[in-house]
This record gives C-alpha cells, structure tokens and sequence, in this order.
C-alpha cells in the first residue's frame, strides 16, 4: 500500500504541476522548501503507519509537481524558417511510417541552409514523401523544400509531434541520400529484425491477414488496408494490434520454460526479463509495450527474491516510472488507453466474474475481462474520438478467445519461416485460418446495423463522475482494500476445453483448403475496385493468375488481391503493364515487393525516375524476368486461351505512345483491355487489328474523348466495363463518353464494386460485389 500511494502521489503532483502552466514555473524551486517538513513528519512518524504513507505521499506529491515545472517546452529552432524554402541535412528518427499512398519520416536535423547561409540547427521535423522508394532508420538525408507549420486544428496528432519537439513539415520535397545507416548501431539491428518479420508476413500470407499478423505480433500497422482498420475502430479492438501486457506475458513464459530446460530458476527468471525487454524493444518500445514490460519486469523480479506480486501496485508505479521520465505522456492517449484497461482487469474483472459465475467458467473469465477492460477505458475513448461502438462487447468476446492459439501458432509460423522459410509456408494455412476469423467477425460485426453511434463531447464532470462509480464498484467488495492479485493473467491462464476441439477442426480444414484452392477450370476475369486507376486480374482455367496494372493504391491492390486468392495461391505467374503512370503503377510496386512474380511484360522502357526507376530497380534486384512486348505476342493461359498484345510501340517508342493494348481469348469469348490509348492510335487499331468483342475495359476511366466513334462501332461490345473513382475530382466519366456507351450493359467499379467476369464452354456470366 505504500508503494501505491507513493504513486498516485507522484502522479498526482505530475498533473497538477502540467496543468498549472508557463506562470507556475518560476516559483517550482519553492516546492523544494515544502519538501523538507514533510519528510521531517515522515520521519518522526516512522512508529505511526498513516502518518508516515501520508507524509511520504505529500513528499512524492511535491517532488512530482517540481518534476512537471522542470520540463521546459523548447522553443522550435527552426521557426524563423517556416514558410521559406531551405535545404536540410539530418538522420531518419525511428522507422518510417507507412502509409497507403506516401510515407512519413521524422528527420532529426543537424543543418539548415537557406538564402542567407548555412546554420547548425538541432531540431526535428516531419517529412512527408511518396511510397516509391524505401527509407531506414539511421538513413543520412538531404531535403529540400518550403518549411510548413503543422496545421492548427489538427487534435491529437498535432499534440504528439508537438510531445516529440515537433513543430514543422516538409511536404513532398526533393529527397536524396547521403549516407546509409551504419551497422554497429543496435537500432539498426532491431529495426531489422522487425522489416524482416514483416516481410516474412507479407510473403507467407495475403492481406489483410499479413499485416494483421505483424500487427499481433509486433503493433505494426504497415500494410494494413484502410476499410479493416476502419473496421477495427468501429468494433474497438484496435487494442489487438498494440503490444501489451498478454503479448509480453506470453513472451516472458515461453522465454523462462524454455530456459528452465537448460537452466536452474534464477538465470531462467533473469533470461525472461531480458526475453521481455528485446521484445519491447523490438515493438518499438510504445507505451502499451514499455508499461508491460515495466509490470513484467517488477513481477518477475519480486520472483527472484521471493516476495509476493501485486498488480495495482506494479502498474502505478510504472505508470509513475513513465511520466516521471516524460512527464506530457500523461496526455498521450495510448499511454491513457493501456493504463486505464489494465486497471479495469485488475480491479473490475474479478468483480464481475463473480457477478458472471452463474456462466461456464470460460465464458465468464472472458467476458469479465472484455467488459473490465472496455468499461475503463470507454469515456475516453468516447471523449477523443465521439463514437460509441455498439457491437465492441460482442466483437471483443468473439476475438478473445481465439488470441491466445493465433500468438502462438503465428509467432511459431513466423519464427520457423525465418529459420527456413518453407517451413514457415508449412504452418502458414493454419495461421490463415485463425486471422481469417478474426479477419471475417471484425468486419461482420463492423457492419451490424447500429454498429457506431456518433456521441458528443463528455466533459470532464461527466468523465470523472463515471470512473468514481467505476471505483466504487471495484473496491466495493473490498472494504478493508485487499490486495488484488493475478488478474492481468486471467485470461491468458485460462485453456478452455473448446481449443482442443478446435486443433483438430484446424487440422481437419487444413485437409479441405488443398481442394478448396484448385481451379474450377474456367477462366476468371476480375476488374478489380482500387479507385481511380485500372487493375485486372486474371485466373485461367489452369490456374495461372496474371495480373494486368496495379492500381493507385498500394494498400488496396493488396488487399484485393488477398480477397481472391487463397492462402495456398501465393504469387502471381505474371504481370503486365500497359503503361507506366501512377494509376497502375503505384499498386504493381507494392505487389512485386510482396509476391513471387514469374515474370513481367511491359511496352518499352520505363521512366528513369519517380515510380518507373523504383520499379526498374525493384525488377533488378528481384531478378525478374522482364520482356518487352511485341505487337501480335501471344501468352498461353490454358488449353484454349491466351493473352494477346494487340499494340505494342514500335523500337524506342516511334511508332507511338509507351501504352499496350490487349486481348484476353477463352473459349471463343473475347475481353479488350486497351490501355489509355488515345483516339489516334484507336483509330489505327480498329483499321487493322480490330474486331468484335465481348467486353471491353474503357480506357482513360472514361475521360471526354476517351474512345473514338470508329474505334467503337468496329469492336461494338456487349459490355463496357469503367474502372473509375468514386466522386474523383476529374469528374470522370464524361457524359459524352456516358452517351458512346450506351448501346453497351455499363458496369463501374465505383456503383459496382469489384466485376467479375466467369468464362467456361458455355458463355461468360456476370458478378458484382454490389
């Protein structure tokens, strides 16, 4: 008990002396005079108990507020700058973050040039840039552009950077490097460890299971396609992807049972904590991870020398452990989140499990601690974000239960892959199985009728007035406050009879997915939804997928690809390019760097900058085979269908513009996907190479003059497919365009979704995702 006053005495004092301001600051060095009667009355108190904790209390409390007014806010050094042009020199900080169309760095910067000269200027600063090329930690870089301000308005995300002295962004600048990162620095080494389990992830599954996986596993989000993470927060289990105290539980366990083979009690408990630590570190040491392995690391300790464990205490005195050495954390809304739902298990869980005992144990072990954990944590969630999910219990309960099997069949899958990969491949189906439930009652849930509801502002009466019922609750069947133990590890000690059922439903599933993955034998056209920019993807009746342009999103071409191929359909036996703009572009880099490709077509050469030499270079270091399509080439795709280049430039472009054009054949059924070819080189084709077809892909996502008249009337299709963005800002498709078509069945991927077109001996049907 008083180490847990000590804490929240300390806490306490951090709080008050944050939130008191620039004012309070100049008298802090007067708290240090109030210190020394209070710890006087600690003193001459030793023989009075009360006394004493309330007397070190105030002590803890005082120092805590000297601490907050220490923490001077540095004044941005590059503020005379913003708005102005400059060239800086820095190291990237961290890894960089990835998003779906550009990624971000943190660059700490050592040299500023500008028109007036050079300065040595030590500050930090926001680079956002695009996805092409691929930055490290410890990256030495050259940036030039215009110094921006973070936007005012822009909430949480502003007050963290502001928490990493982050003031100021460049927005797409000219990037270059300087220097590689050198070896010998140890987070050159984690940050290693970590690309390299998440490539591993990327490799042996599709998505959205890869990066749910690495998400499990690590906290990382890179990857992650934009609809599941909506998913995620419209259920409330973003918490499954933040490292926290059941990962660490996990990691420390495993670390000691497997020392304890080798080694007596002792070295074992010491080899867990430091298994626990290069864990953490290895997450990126969040707030979620160093606050477990803070509890971890005190729990294991008070092993070794043989006194008993105590949640609540552990976790106050890490949480007093972190904002003493950051004091603003105490803002950071994951360092809120992962407090407040580790101190809903530790003391509402064991209330309401007894609550729940009328249950089947395993029933109400994991809904206590679903309920315990969403119950503190929701005013906040709900203050900072303004929904309220609806559907959260139900999804959480259904989620639950399956992490423990999915940490350690996926930690396994991905430490054997890394050891020798097809052993990896070998466990990577059962894995599937498990992220493809969890996949599957996420987004189901998510689009339950009344799944969110949008709530305004609380307020902090309303905040406060909720957690000081919460904590009678919780301390109500103590009245004499004893100790509460152990609740942390409820759920992860609990094996419930269910899970050897489902081994071996797992195991028996394994069995069918080896049939459920085979070819039908017809051929399968898909016209894939990635936004504004063209994507097919084609799978023969021999089951060979090739995939024609990427899309624009990196995220979403990925993601669609994993809705269409199984887990034992990794890879794609070629992919073409009609053309090298970021429309079809962007999304084939990301795909190549993911899956094995048998081999590429492409017209030409591609740009020597930007995407193309990106793309260019990832080629040659892949060693994929490229080749440069001819007018009249003809790849097989099954006994009676083949993929043809109807337009090809000519040697160095002179017979026209660096664009394809192709035909798909099956089974006497013909599909035209024409590229972005203009009206010109249309009208060429249709004098020469042109004749009917079934099915054409409207080039130029259906701009005004994207088809030519003659063009049209000689391939006159039944049906006109238009890969377009909902609500673009080009205003495609034009009206004429609209018009040309009409005598044409019209589907868009924007009203559409996803077109698939199924071609056997009989005709071709039709499929929509909507």
């Amino acid at each position: 008990m008083t180490l847990i006053f000590l804490s929240i005495g300390w806490l306490a004092g951090l709080y008050l002396g944050l939130a008191s301001g620039d004012d309070a600051r100049a008298g802090r060095d007067v708290l240090l005079l109030l210190v020394a009667p209070a710890a006087m009355a600690a003193l001459l108190g030793r023989e009075d108990r009360q006394l004493r904790v309330t007397a070190l209390s105030v002590v803890a409390g005082l120092m805590g507020i000297w601490r907050a007014l220490s923490v001077v806010p540095d004044a941005d050094p590059m503020a005379p700058w913003v708005g102005s042009s400059v060239t800086v020199q820095g190291t990237v900080a961290g890894r960089p973050e990835l998003r779906d169309s550009y990624q971000s760095l943190v660059l700490d910067v050592d040299r500023l040039r500008h028109q007036g000269g050079d300065e040595l200027v030590r500050g930090r600063l926001l680079v956002r840039t695009d996805r092409f090329r691929q930055w490290s930690y410890g990256n030495r870089v050259v940036a030039r552009g215009v110094l921006s301000p973070v936007p005012d308005g822009s909430g949480y995300w502003a007050v963290n950077l502001a928490r990493q002295g982050i003031h100021a962004t460049l927005e797409y600048p000219f990037l270059q490097l300087a220097e590689r990162p050198p070896g010998s620095d140890a987070m050159v080494w984690v940050n290693g460890i970590r690309d390299r389990l998440e490539q591993l992830c990327a490799f042996l599954l599709p998505e959205p299971q890869a990066s749910l996986l690495a998400g499990i596993l690590v906290g990382s989000r890179v990857g992650m396609p934009a609809d599941f993470q909506d998913a995620l927060r419209a259920t409330s289990t973003t918490h499954i992807v933040a490292v926290s105290g059941f990962n660490v539980t996990v990691v420390a366990g495993v670390a000691q049972l497997a020392a304890l083979r080798f080694l007596a009690r002792r070295p074992a408990t010491l080899l867990a904590i430091l298994a626990v630590w290069l864990y953490s570190l290895l997450t990126g040491l969040p707030p979620s991870a160093f606050r477990a392995a803070l509890m971890a690391t005190m729990s294991l300790s008070a092993i070794l020398v043989g006194r008993g464990g105590d949640a609540l205490s552990f976790l106050l005195f890490s949480a007093a452990i972190m904002v003493g050495l950051d004091p603003p954390l105490i803002y950071d809304l994951g360092f809120q989140l992962s407090f407040l739902a580790t101190a809903g298990l530790v003391l509402l869980e064991p209330v309401l499990r007894r609550w729940l005992r009328w249950l089947p144990g395993w029933l109400a072990s994991s809904l206590s601690v679903t309920l315990a954990a969403q119950l503190f944590t929701l005013p906040v969630l709900v203050d900072s974000f303004h929904t309220l999910s609806l559907v959260s219990p139900l999804t959480n309960l259904l989620v639950t239960t399956v992490l423990p099997g999915l940490m350690v069949v996926g930690g396994l899958t991905i430490a054997l892959g890394a050891l020798f990969q097809p052993l990896g491949q070998l466990l990577a189906p059962l894995a599937w199985l498990y992220l493809t439930y969890l996949v599957d009652v996420i987004s189901w849930t998510s689009r339950l009728p009344g799944a969110v509801l949008s709530i305004g502002s609380l307020g902090y009466g309303l905040v406060s007035s909720y957690y000081l019922v919460m904590l009678a609750v919780s301390l109500w069947p103590m009245p004499e406050m004893k100790r509460v133990r152990g609740a942390i590890g409820a759920a992860g000690r609990l094996v419930p009879p269910w899970m050897l059922v489902g081994a071996v439903a797992a195991v028996f599933s394994l069995g069918l997915l080896s049939f459920s993955g085979r070819p039908d034998g017809r051929m399968h056209l898909y016209f894939l939804d990635v936004g504004h920019g063209d994507a097919t993807l084609i799978r023969s009746g021999a089951g060979h997928w090739i995939l024609v342009d990427g899309g624009p999103s990196p995220m979403t071409i990925v993601e669609a690809l994993g809705r269409r191929q199984g887990i034992l359909d990794r890879g794609l036996d070629g992919v073409v390019l009609t053309g090298y703009g970021e429309e079809r572009l962007a999304g084939m880099l990301e795909v190549a760097r993911r899956q094995p490709v048998g081999f590429v077509l492409q017209p030409g050469f591609p740009p020597a900058k930007g995407a193309g030499k990106a793309w260019s270079d990832l080629l040659q270091e892949r060693g994929i085979p490229v080749v440069r399509a001819v007018t009249g080439q003809r790849i097989p795709l099954d006994d009676d269908g083949w993929l043809e280049v109807l337009w090809a430039p000519g040697e160095n472009g002179a017979d026209g513009e660096p664009e394809l054009a192709l035909k798909v054949v099956s089974g006497g059924v013909s599909v035209l996907l024409p590229g972005d070819l203009s009206r010109v080189v249309q009208t060429q084709m249709a004098r020469s190479s042109c004749s009917p077809v079934d099915l054409l892909r409207v080039p130029r996502h259906g701009a005004a003059g994207a088809l030519d008249e003659q063009f049209l009337r000689t391939i006159a299709p039944r049906v006109a497919v238009l890969s377009v963005g909902a609500n673009n800002r080009f205003g495609h498709p034009a009206e004429a365009t609209l018009e040309m078509l009409k005598s044409s069945l019209l589907l868009r991927t924007d009203l559409n979704g996803t077109i698939e077109m199924t071609i056997g001996r009989d005709g071709y049907e039709l499929f929509t995702d909507r």
